[in-house]
């Protein structure tokens, strides 16, 4: 098959970005022609190997954001429309800021079949984690042109029931659950953490947003250090998406004087380091649709603390392969660590029992030969 796929950027690290990258490994190893088509890219700011691929991207029609700006941005979506359209069989749409690059695919070339994978519901809907925001007559424009961006998909796939659930209420459209896998980088069980801790290294990772509800993570910290605990925190994550919170965060944890370390982006093998140092991670984000980090620290042998309101919980269980939390109960949270300070032979049934529920996640299974298969039914469908 010859697939293109598109997405926002490529200049971070993100979980769709991660899904995009997995995805494109998967069909160029079983001999598929894959383009990767985006409005930004900057191969030092992705996952490494990216540059192997065959990307496009159409940065000089996407800096600006004056009316110029805005006319050269359609010009922009008509271009990636047609690098799309060019030699494919299949065109693939990762999450939002698209819809007019899906509408232009329509009109040129109204018999490609476009599969659009949904992580997300767009902020205009104003659910999740876009629920605060304020209603206009832009967000008003935006929901009908993503409305018929979605009823010209020949499919959509979402990564969370939950998300599917949204699509149909809000787009009316069906949409299939595809989850997401995971990065495996331990294959065998690790020795367990010490089993009296001194110092508690908390650990959270994940791009700036005020989902992440990292004011939460610090809460936790303060209320621990002032239980007499010796307690650290680090949160890994592109600061410069949301400069605004992440400054916040940082402003924070000095008046709360805490040892709290914000790395920004970093390696993969700085990453690996931190989550083997740390003791707990915690992933209080609210409402996020999934949350591939979890998962990731699971398989590093990390007890994990997740919220309830967060995709990824589907496929855990409560207090067996992590503990579910209300994300803004701040002394909850703070208990459920001192249980496992408390708690040793606690805490190493919970990092096993993590452990090998991940095991047989990986990406080729859980998602990338999934849609692969629905790429072959679309074209077997049209040939019929």
């Amino acid at each position: 098959m010859k697939i293109s796929i598109l997405i926002s950027e490529l200049n971070v690290r993100g979980g769709t970005h991660k899904q995009v990258h997995r995805l494109c490994e998967y069909l160029i190893r079983n001999g598929h022609e894959v383009k990767l088509i985006t409005k930004f890219y900057d191969s030092a700011k992705c996952y490494p190997g990216v540059e192997n691929f065959n990307v496009i991207s159409f940065d000089k029609f996407f800096k600006e954001t004056n009316l110029i700006g805005k006319i050269n941005s359609y010009v922009g979506y008509l271009k990636m429309a047609r690098a799309a359209i060019t030699d494919s069989d299949v065109i693939n749409i990762h999450d939002n800021g698209l819809a007019m690059a899906q509408l232009f695919i329509k009109f040129i070339s109204p018999q490609k079949n476009v599969v659009w994978q949904i992580n997300d519901l767009h902020g205009s809907f104003r659910i999740g984690v876009s629920k605060k925001l304020n209603d206009n007559t832009h967000f008003r424009l935006q929901r009908a042109l993503i409305k018929y961006a979605a009823k010209i998909a020949a499919k959509i796939t979402v990564n969370v029931s939950k998300n599917a659930e949204r699509v149909k209420e809000f787009y009316n459209k069906d949409a299939e659950v595809v989850y997401c896998g995971v990065d495996l980088r331990n294959l065998s069980i690790s020795e367990p953490k010490k089993k009296n801790i001194q110092k508690i290294k908390l650990l959270s990772t994940g791009i700036f947003f005020r989902y992440r509800n990292y004011e939460t993570l610090l809460m936790v910290q303060s209320l621990l250090i002032n239980k007499g605990y010796n307690v650290e925190s680090t949160i890994i994550g592109t600061t410069s998406l949301n400069k605004e919170y992440a400054d916040e965060i940082k402003k924070l944890a000095e008046n709360l004087k805490l040892n709290c370390n914000i790395t920004g982006d970093i390696s993969e093998e700085e990453l690996i380091q931190y989550y083997k140092d740390a003791d707990f991670f915690l992933f209080l984000n609210i409402d996020q649709s999934w949350g591939l980090a979890v998962f990731e620290a699971v398989n590093l042998g990390l007890p994990t603390i997740v919220s309830k309101s967060v995709g990824a919980t589907e496929l855990l269980v409560d207090e067996r392969t992590a503990i579910m939390v209300d994300p803004l109960n701040v002394n909850e949270i703070a208990e459920k660590v001192i249980h496992l300070i408390d708690n040793p032979d606690y805490r190493s049934m919970l990092t096993k029992n993590g452990f090998y529920s991940v095991l047989d996640m990986t990406w080729d299974k859980m998602y990338s030969s999934k849609i692969e298969k629905i790429f072959y039914d679309l074209l077997n469908k049209n040939i019929k």
